[in-house]
C-alpha cells in the first residue's frame, strides 16, 4: 500500500563504524555511492503488525500493532513507541499519513464481512480521535493524496473506493471500478500526486483501474494477469507502476504512459509487498520463505533491467507492510506475525553530505580534524581517513558517534604532523574488506569526501 510520495507501509542493534580519511595533493574526482546493505534496527513493538505509515516530515512512524485498535506512534530517532492511540473501532486494517496536515487516517472494518467500515481520522498534534467516517463493506487499503487532500478506501465487499474530503472529513464520492452490482474488490492504491492520478488494483476480476483525482472518473482498466491480494507500488518519475500478488511468483511492470504491461517476471513464492525507493528508484519485494511464519526475505530489484540484484537480505517472520523514505536511504518492514519493526539500509552507501573542519582549514600539526556523515553508513563495518599529502599517503581509522537513528555521525582524527596542503577523502569499509567511497555533495563547497586544508 504505497503511494508516490513516499512513505507507508529495537532492541537497538548498534554496529561499531569507523572512518577512513585520505589527504591528497591533487584534486580527486567525485565517485558514486556503492553497495552496503544492512538492517540497522529492529523496533520492539507490543504485537504483530497490520499496516504501516511513515510521516518523513516528523521522522514518526505509524503501526496498528494486533489489529485490534491500537495504534502505536514510533519515534525513529528514538527508535521505541513514545505512544499508543487506543481507537473507538476494533479490527483496524490499513494506516497512512498527511505530512502537511498532520493527520492520521485508520481504515477498520469492525465485525468482519457484513458490517459497515469506518475511517477515524487521528490529529497528530493532539494525538487525538476528531473523526469517524462510515465507509463500506469489506475495507482493505487507505491512501492519501497529501497535494489535494483526498484519502481514497477500498471497500473490498462493497465493490467500491471510498473518496473522503480532508479539509470536511466527509465521504464526497464512490468510485466504481465496474457498473453497480459487478464484484470487482478494489484492494490496494498508488496516488501519482503530480498527475494527481489514483490507481487501483482490483481482485477479480484481476486489474488496475485508473481514476482521475479531480473528477472520481474511471479512465480506464489494464489486466495484468491473475492472482489474488494484488499490492502495487508506483515510481512517478520514471512511469513504472509494479504490481504483485501474495498468491504468485511473478511481478508486472505497468508502462503507465501508455498503460499497458511491458515485463511479467518471477520474483519467487509468496511475495508479500512492494515499494519503490524515491531516492535510487529501486524495487523492493518483501516475502516468505520456505515456512509460513518462519523466515522473511528482501528482495532487490533494477527498474532498468527489470532483474533481481539481490536476495540475500533477511527481514522479520513475515513482513507484509513495506516503505520507503524519501530522505536517509531508510526501508521500513513491519511483520505481521513477528512483534517488531525493522529499520533496513539501502544497498548503497549515501553520499557524505558534510566534512567539516571547524575553525577554518589552516591545522598545527596533529591539530584534531573533525567531520561529520549526515547521511547513511549504517552498511558499512568501519570508515578509513587517509591524508595524502607530498609525502605519500597516512591513513588512520575514527570511530564514528552516532544517533540513533544513524542518520548522522561524527568523527574525529589528528591533522598529519608533516606541514603540507593535504586533501581529505573519506572511505567505507564493508566487513568483506571491500572499499566503498561516497559520493560528493555539492550543496557545500566543503562539502564531500574531499576537503583541502593546510597544515602549517
Amino acid at each position: 500500500m504505497n503511494i508516490s510520495s513516499g512513505l507507508r507501509r529495537i532492541s537497538w542493534r548498534g554496529t561499531s563504524l569507523a572512518l577512513l580519511v585520505v589527504i591528497t595533493t591533487v584534486a580527486l574526482p567525485g565517485l558514486s555511492a556503492t553497495a552496503g546493505p544492512g538492517t540497522i534496527s529492529q523496533i520492539p513493538l507490543a504485537g504483530y503488525s497490520c499496516g504501516l505509515a511513515i510521516d518523513p516530515t516528523r521522522n514518526l512512524a505509524y503501526t496498528l500493532t494486533g489489529c485490534y485498535g491500537a495504534l502505536d506512534i514510533i519515534d525513529l530517532s528514538q527508535g521505541k513507541v513514545v505512544h499508543t492511540i487506543f481507537l473507538p473501532e476494533p479490527d483496524a486494517w490499513a494506516v497512512d499519513v498527511n505530512p502537511v496536515t498532520n493527520r492520521i487516517y485508520v481504515a477498520t472494518s469492525p465485525g468482519g464481512a457484513g458490517y459497515q467500515g469506518r475511517l477515524m481520522v487521528v490529529d497528530g498534534n493532539s494525538r487525538q480521535v476528531i473523526a469517524n467516517i462510515p465507509v463500506g463493506d469489506g475495507v482493505v487499503s487507505v491512501a492519501v493524496n497529501s497535494v489535494t487532500n483526498r484519502i481514497y478506501v477500498s471497500n473490498a465487499n462493497s465493490a467500491y473506493v471510498s473518496v473522503i474530503d480532508g479539509a470536511t472529513n466527509t465521504e464526497i464520492a464512490q468510485i466504481r471500478p465496474y457498473p453497480h452490482g459487478t464484484v470487482n474488490y478494489p484492494y490496494d492504491f498508488a496516488v501519482d500526486q503530480d498527475s494527481n492520478l489514483i490507481y487501483v488494483s482490483l481482485a477479480y476480476p484481476v486489474a488496475v483501474a485508473v481514476v482521475d483525482g479531480a473528477t472520481n472518473q474511471l479512465l480506464g482498466t489494464i489486466p495484468t494477469p491473475p492472482g489474488p491480494d494484488p499490492y502495487l507500488a508506483l515510481d512517478n518519475s520514471t512511469h513504472r507502476l509494479f504490481v504483485i500478488h501474495s498468491g504468485s511468483n511473478n511481478m508486472q511492470v505497468i508502462d503507465t504512459n501508455t498503460r499497458t504491461v511491458i515485463a511479467d517476471f518471477k520474483v519467487g513464492a509468496n511475495p508479500l509487498d512492494v515499494v519503490v525507493s524515491p531516492l535510487t528508484h529501486r524495487v523492493y519485494v518483501s516475502r516468505l520463505g520456505s515456512s509460513v511464519f518462519g523466515q522473511g526475505y528482501l528482495l532487490t530489484i533494477d527498474q532498468t533491467t527489470n532483474s533481481i540484484i539481490d536476495t540475500s537480505r533477511s527481514i522479520g517472520s513475515v513482513p507484509w507492510y513495506l516503505a520507503a523514505a524519501p530522505t536517509g536511504y531508510r526501508l521500513y518492514a513491519a511483520d505481521a506475525w513477528g512483534s517488531s519493526l525493522s529499520v533496513i539500509s539501502e544497498d548503497v552507501v549515501a553520499p557524505v553530505s558534510t566534512i567539516s573542519t571547524p575553525n577554518a582549514s589552516i591545522r598545527s600539526p596533529g591539530q584534531t580534524i573533525s567531520g561529520s556523515v549526515t547521511e547513511d553508513f549504517s552498511g558499512v563495518a568501519k570508515e578509513q581517513i587517509t591524508f595524502t599529502g607530498a609525502l605519500g599517503a597516512a591513513t588512520q581509522t575514527a570511530t564514528l558517534t552516532c544517533t540513533p537513528n544513524r542518520l548522522s555521525c561524527t568523527w574525529q582524527v589528528p591533522a598529519p604532523t608533516t606541514p603540507g596542503a593535504y586533501l581529505v577523502q573519506v572511505q567505507g569499509v564493508d566487513n568483506a574488506g571491500s572499499t566503498e567511497t561516497a559520493g560528493p555533495s555539492t550543496s557545500d563547497p566543503k562539502a564531500g569526501p574531499y576537503i583541502a586544508i593546510t597544515v602549517v
